[in-house]
């Protein structure tokens, strides 16, 4: 059986049957079969999003800016997005270093990494300065960084300077970015 809608066009594994009765059916089960057919059409639909959807792939461990927004444009569009408040000077950015642990699947990281970048880029904080780490739904990574840096939520911005760490954002700010 094929469904199809303006957003895709698929064909599902299994068929629907429509049992009919001699008899005219009740409005409550004309309802009830409608109500069934709306969920499987809907069911359907968002399974096959899901599974065509690039952005539901899990990053973990290094990457770099360019692979985070090729894989996941959601965090692409959120950065393009967002406007940094230029109006106020930050201590020389020069030598600290940003570890940023996310998950490619929270919807916090997806707000706050693009923000964060967008303000180290404004800031002209070199790539080099920059680590992005993606970690996965227990909040850690094959080289088990999350566990080395203590992660409990997604995203944390961690800032260091000669190694040692000076501070860190969890999750997201109090105020803002």
């Amino acid at each position: 059986m094929t469904s199809s809608s303006s957003l895709f066009t698929t064909t599902l594994p299994f068929e629907i049957r429509v049992i009919r009765w001699n008899k005219k059916p009740k409005t409550s089960q004309l309802i009830d079969l409608r109500m069934i057919k709306a969920f499987v059409r809907l069911s359907v639909a968002f399974l096959v999003m899901s599974v065509d959807s690039s952005d539901n792939k899990i990053m973990l461990g290094d990457m770099s800016v360019e692979s985070l927004f090729e894989s996941h444009l959601e965090f692409q569009y959120n950065f393009d997005d967002y406007e940094v408040n230029t109006s106020f000077k930050l201590a020389t950015l020069a030598e600290i270093d940003v570890h940023i642990l996310f998950g490619s699947w929270c919807h916090d990281s997806k707000r706050e990494v693009p923000r964060m970048l967008r303000i180290l880029d404004a800031f002209d904080v070199r790539d080099e300065q920059i680590h992005l780490i993606g970690l996965d739904f227990k909040k850690n990574e094959p080289e088990n960084r999350g566990e080395d840096f203590n992660i409990s939520k997604t995203p944390t911005f961690i800032f260091s300077k000669d190694g040692v760490e000076i501070g860190r954002i969890e999750e997201s700010p109090d105020i803002s970015l």
